[in-house]
C-alpha cells in the first residue's frame, strides 16, 4: 500500500541535526549522509607538468535535500545536486569555468560508497579518482592521501552559531598526491601536484543577524 505524503508525515520526520559526539568513520564517511540538509565536497590543487607549467583546478559537488522524509522518485527534483569545475592555467593567465545543475534521476547524480564516488554527469571525484569532461578541456586524476583526515571543531562538531545544531559535521584531506592527465588546447598533459579536499554536511542555515564569536572563524 503507497503512503500518502502530508505536511504531518514531514514534519514526523526532521533533517538531523550536527550535534557533538559524532564519532567518524572511513570510508563511509566520505560519502554521502542522507539525513541532513546540506553537503559539500570540495577539491582544490596544484598541478604541474615534468616541465613545470602550473595549473590549479577546483571540483564541488553539492547536495541539497528540499523536504525531510520525501517518497524518493527517479524524476523528482529533491534532492537537487549542483557542481563546479574550474582550470586556471597559470603560465597561460587564462581561467575556465564550468557549472551543472541535476536531479538524482536514472542515476544522473549522487553518492555511492559502493562505488567509490559523488557524481554529477560525467564529472566525478571519490578517495581515490577525480575526474572531470567539459568542451574546453578535461581532467583525470588518480589520488591517494598522504595524511589522515583532519576533523575540525570540538567532539565531532564545527560550531557556526550560538545553540544547538548550529553546528556542522566537516571533515579534509590536507596532503593528497595527484597524478593524471589534463586534455587541453589539443594537448595531452602528463600532471602530478597537491590536492586538498572538504567534505561538510549539515542542516542548519546561518541566521541573518551575526554570527556569536564561535562563528565561521571559531
Amino acid at each position: 500500500m503507497r503512503t500518502r505524503l502530508t505536511r504531518r508525515t514531514l514534519l514526523a520526520a526532521p533533517f538531523a541535526l550536527a550535534k557533538p559526539g559524532y564519532r567518524y568513520e572511513f570510508p563511509r564517511d566520505h560519502f554521502a549522509h542522507w539525513d541532513f540538509r546540506t553537503e559539500w565536497w570540495y577539491y582544490t590543487g596544484n598541478l604541474f607538468t615534468r616541465e613545470r607549467r602550473r595549473f590549479g583546478f577546483e571540483l564541488t559537488f553539492f547536495r541539497q535535500a528540499l523536504e525531510a522524509g520525501a517518497t524518493p522518485s527517479a524524476w523528482g527534483t529533491d534532492p537537487v545536486w549542483l557542481a563546479h569545475l574550474a582550470l586556471s592555467d597559470i603560465q597561460g593567465a587564462r581561467f575556465l569555468h564550468a557549472e551543472r545543475l541535476n536531479r538524482s534521476g536514472p542515476g544522473l547524480a549522487g553518492a555511492d560508497a559502493q562505488r567509490g564516488f559523488v557524481w554529477n554527469g560525467n564529472w566525478r571525484a571519490g578517495p581515490t579518482e577525480l575526474r572531470a569532461i567539459t568542451e574546453d578541456f578535461s581532467i583525470e586524476l588518480a589520488l591517494e592521501s598522504k595524511k589522515a583526515p583532519v576533523i575540525h571543531g570540538i567532539n565531532g562538531v564545527s560550531q557556526k552559531a550560538t545553540g544547538v545544531g548550529r553546528a556542522s559535521h566537516y571533515v579534509s584531506e590536507t596532503r593528497i598526491a595527484a597524478r593524471g592527465t589534463l586534455q587541453y588546447k589539443g594537448e595531452r598533459l602528463a600532471l602530478d601536484g597537491l590536492v586538498w579536499m572538504d567534505h561538510e554536511f549539515f542542516t542548519h542555515q546561518l541566521e541573518p543577524e551575526p554570527s556569536s564569536p564561535a562563528g565561521w572563524i571559531a
